[in-house]
């Protein structure tokens, strides 16, 4: 490996397909990475398959394999990363990086086998802990912490990635004496062409337990007000989420598609009904940068509070949320005026320079401080 600064990054998830939220914000954060001048080692579950495993070698400087189990639903404090352990130790003796990333929170105690003088940072992607407000209201709440063992985990970093300004907020209240900062998940902006036909809504999705109930919730008391509307509209299902899906009338079970650009391009309208869950709803933000006409709820928009009611529409009542999809079906020139501002919006919050300035400053400051103590361990032998 060349001269330039390394960076670990370290997860249990796999990385392809880029079929989930939380994959395309660790795999754009890799390219960026990389693309700012830092050779990247991952630490990660072996891939499986020839293409995983191509596209994993494709993506990173360096491939550390490691056989352990996926992160379960449950305690963070539960998973077990010892695996990760001698792996981590051997590659920061190796590569003598200048940071090193655990991508959320249960992975926290791959950084107590850090030298001194390594950046360590979680990624959080979610604020954890107030996700048991959604029991009772989602099939399991995927992690299950108290604010406290949130705390023990994310004391063991130097410095907190969060994924959305809320949350900035809430991490700096909970860490203060750790730093903070936002990375936002970047997109490439690529606009589409309006659809040809107004009778198309589409939603792309994994399956998790937010996307679930959401979805069942507009299928039961929404879809049918814009079927009575729009009797030929078709709702067609993109991603895990489609496997999910009750019988409807016009539901289109597409599943997942490696390119989505016939997705965006045949949809008149993009819906997110999600209705609980944390973080910074990756697919709402994908679906802007298309220059779509989005409908969302309050849930699917945090983190967007910029462009509510210009740049896609917000609305908690589904049959609300049912009403406004029919308008921008209905009304050519008011869905034009969405999917306009939607280009705007996204270019304005969530390109390159608006989401890694802050990131990429800490790692070139951790990148200096490294050199000028690695220099000054040199000069004293």
């Amino acid at each position: 490996m060349s001269g330039r600064p390394t960076v670990l990054v370290v997860t249990e998830k796999e990385l392809f397909p880029i079929n989930e939220g939380n994959r395309a914000r660790i795999v754009t954060m890799i390219g960026w990475l990389r693309k700012f001048g830092f050779q990247v080692v991952l630490i990660a579950r072996r891939p499986v398959g020839i293409r995983a495993t191509f596209f994993t070698h494709w993506l990173v400087d360096k491939l550390v394999s490691v056989e352990t189990n996926r992160f379960s639903p449950g305690s963070p404090l539960a998973y077990d990363s010892s695996a990760f352990f001698e792996p981590v130790r051997t590659a920061v003796r190796r590569f003598a990086p200048v940071a090193v990333i655990a991508e959320y929170i249960w992975m926290a105690p791959i950084l107590d086998v850090v030298e001194p003088g390594v950046l360590r940072i979680i990624d959080t992607l979610d604020l954890m802990h107030v996700r048991r407000r959604f029991r009772g209201h989602l099939s399991h709440v995927w992690v299950e912490c108290t604010e406290h063992e949130e705390r023990l985990l994310l004391e063991k970093a130097d410095a907190i990635l969060a994924i959305q300004a809320r949350e900035v907020e809430a991490f700096r209240k909970l860490v203060p004496s750790r730093r903070v900062i936002c990375l936002p998940h970047c997109v490439q902006i690529q606009p589409t062409r309006p659809a040809a036909r107004a009778l198309i809504v589409s939603i792309i999705a994994s399956d998790n337990p937010g996307n679930i109930e959401g979805l069942n919730t507009f299928l039961q008391a929404g879809w049918p007000i814009v079927r009575r509307q729009h009797p030929q509209a078709e709702l067609r299902i993109y991603g895990a989420l489609a496997a999910q899906a009750p019988d409807a009338e016009g539901v289109v079970r597409v599943g997942y598609s490696a390119d989505l650009t016939r997705a965006y391009r045949d949809a008149a309208v993009i819906i997110n009904p999600v209705r609980f869950g944390t973080g910074l709803k990756i697919k709402t933000v994908e679906a802007l940068a298309r220059g779509k006409a989005v409908v969302t709820t309050s849930c699917g928009a945090e983190g967007l509070d910029g462009g509510v009611g210009t740049a896609f529409i917000v609305a908690d009542d589904v049959r609300e949320f049912a009403g406004a999809v029919s308008v921008l079906m209905d009304n050519a020139p008011r869905r034009r005026q969405f999917e306009l501002a939607a280009i705007r919006f996204a270019a304005a919050e969530f390109s390159p320079e608006k989401a890694y300035t802050a990131f990429r400053d800490l790692l070139v400051a951790a990148a200096s401080t490294h050199q000028t103590g690695r220099l000054a361990e040199e000069s004293a032998s």
